[in-house]
């Protein structure tokens, strides 16, 4: 077989290969679980991010071990309250971006405003009108965003095998420094 043949049958093979891998490793899906939590927010996925900045990668010295490559801001849009599906955008401004994060952490006391922990948990700005609200899910309190989005969701197989879930994360003044360079 001449350059030309040999050309296209390791061509022909690469490509067999290409799809196999695509076949057998599908794109994983954007993760909506945006949990309620305390310290700093962050996302799992690239995709979440309205504007971006990547980072040289800092793995946390906090305790969780977690490995921020980004930050940015993110959009959610989320109904007012149960009563109120009039749509509200929240923007989170420096979010951390943790791929390998389990979800999404959202923390409401960096919006300001005030919360009340009831059925459902309530967010107010800070003109006390209802800004967000979110409903259990997997024993933790999750952001109801606008049309229910589904996605990736690892919570209920972390909860069913009996994981722990810890899902706060806290930065130090170093950590702070290498991500935001202040």
């Amino acid at each position: 077989m001449g350059e030309i043949g040999e050309y296209w049958e390791e061509n022909r093979a690469y490509k067999k290969r290409k799809l196999e891998r695509r076949k057998n490793n599908p794109p994983k899906q954007r993760c909506f679980d945006w949990m309620i939590t305390s310290g700093i927010s962050y996302a799992k996925n690239r995709s979440s991010f309205k504007t971006y900045r990547h980072i040289r990668p800092v793995t946390l010295s906090s305790g969780t071990g977690a490995r921020v490559i980004g930050v940015g801001s993110v959009e959610l849009k989320v109904p007012r309250s149960p009563d109120n599906p009039e749509v509200n955008t929240l923007i989170l401004d420096d979010v951390l971006h943790i791929p390998g994060a389990i979800c999404n952490g959202f923390s409401p006391q960096l919006l300001g405003g005030s919360t009340s922990f009831g059925d459902p948990l309530q967010g107010y700005d800070d003109d006390k009108q209802p800004s967000y609200y979110a409903t259990t899910f997997c024993g933790l309190w999750r952001l109801v965003l606008n049309g229910n989005p589904e996605g990736e969701t690892q919570l209920a197989e972390a909860r069913r095998n009996g994981s722990k879930l810890f899902l706060s994360v806290y930065i130090n003044e170093e950590d702070e420094e290498h991500i935001f360079g202040n």
